[in-house]
């Protein structure tokens, strides 16, 4: 139906209407991980959301016909009322700090002008680690694979060898939606606890895939500082990507400022923006992040942004492969959360 309504728009003009009326409107697009097109050079394929290199810079093709391309610095000034706004201004920002932000993402965004901004995890500069998140995708992976039944809390799921990757992120977020009411101590726990087991289990992890693994394999401080080198913009995706708002006061100021410490040392530029882990915030924690000094917050919020908008709520545009231009362009342009809000989601 949403899907229908969409086409219908694009190709009756309401789309562009839509996109004329909110012209002065900042869309900020965010996505995690950027993969080769060819798979036959990838350790594995994650069933999270990914984007091959072909389909970003087609993706990326497109939305140039239909914005201007700023940097989030610029964004921000202009939803500041710094500098003059301009039409259709588009930013482009990347969560995780994954290697692949620089070496495959990057390239492509080149090619259209775009300054992308990648928010980093201070914790992987020193230390770079698989995040909890893949190392659960490949074990769901390999458990489907050898046809087992895993157990977490009260859920309990049977996977087989026939699943396809829908399956498997549902399976996925299955196991992260049981977490969401633990403490943050309580979920780091049992989550680790359960991929440890099964990766034991298994004998197979991210771990032990070869190196470099681009699914997984995060910048260290002297790669990201390359990439800043290279073009890239570097925010804080705070120290460790625990979720701030289950977080006590003295936490959150611990994640805010240190890793905004460690970033500026590592690439010898002032650390200005931040996006909020799993999108979890609360007003302690956009209070705090004023106090730390950053300019701008990004949330995992639907939408666009007008000027004079809270700039520690800013809202994002999730950038994917939507199998249309009606329904990519739709979502860019707030359509989607508006149908969200019309229905009460």
């Amino acid at each position: 139906m949403k899907k229908l309504l969409y086409s219908a728009l694009y190709y009756c003009g309401g789309l562009h209407l839509w996109h004329w009326l909110r012209r002065r409107h900042v869309t900020i697009v965010f996505f995690h991980s950027v993969l080769p097109s060819d798979e036959n050079v990838l350790n594995w394929k994650p069933c999270r959301t990914t984007i091959p290199s072909n389909t970003l810079r087609a993706l990326t093709s497109f939305l140039s016909r239909h914005y201007t391309f700023v940097s989030l610095e610029e964004a921000v000034a202009m939803l500041r009322g710094d500098i003059p706004a301009v039409a259709n201004a588009m930013a482009f920002t990347i969560d995780d700090g994954y290697m692949n932000t620089r070496d495959v993402a990057l390239p492509v965004l080149q090619e259209f002008g775009i300054t992308p901004t990648v928010y980093a995890v201070s914790d992987n500069l020193v230390a770079p680690s698989a995040f909890w998140f893949d190392r659960l995708d490949f074990v769901i992976q390999q458990i489907a694979a050898a046809g087992e039944t895993l157990s977490f809390g009260s859920l309990e799921l049977s996977l087989n060898a026939a699943m396809n990757s829908e399956d498997l992120r549902w399976a996925c977020n299955q196991v992260i939606d049981s977490s969401h009411e633990m403490s943050e101590d309580e979920r780091a726990r049992a989550l680790e606890t359960f991929i440890a087991h099964w990766e034991q289990k298994l004998n197979a992890s991210v771990a032990a895939q070869p190196a470099p693994d681009l699914p997984s394999a995060t910048m260290n401080a002297l790669e990201l500082a390359e990439a800043d080198r290279r073009g890239l913009h570097v925010g804080s995706h705070t120290v460790s990507h625990r979720r701030l708002s289950q977080l006590s006061d003295d936490e959150i100021v611990y994640e805010l400022r240190s890793s905004r410490e460690h970033i500026q040392q590592a690439v010898g530029k002032p650390c200005k923006h931040l996006a909020y882990p799993e999108g979890f915030f609360d007003a302690r924690v956009s209070r705090q992040t004023r106090l730390e000094g950053y300019d701008s917050a990004v949330t995992t919020q639907e939408g666009t942004n007008a000027p004079g908008c809270d700039l520690f709520e800013l809202k994002r545009a999730h950038l994917s492969d939507f199998g249309s231009n009606a329904v990519l362009w739709s979502n860019m342009a707030g359509l989607n959360a508006l149908w969200s809000r019309l229905r009460g989601d």
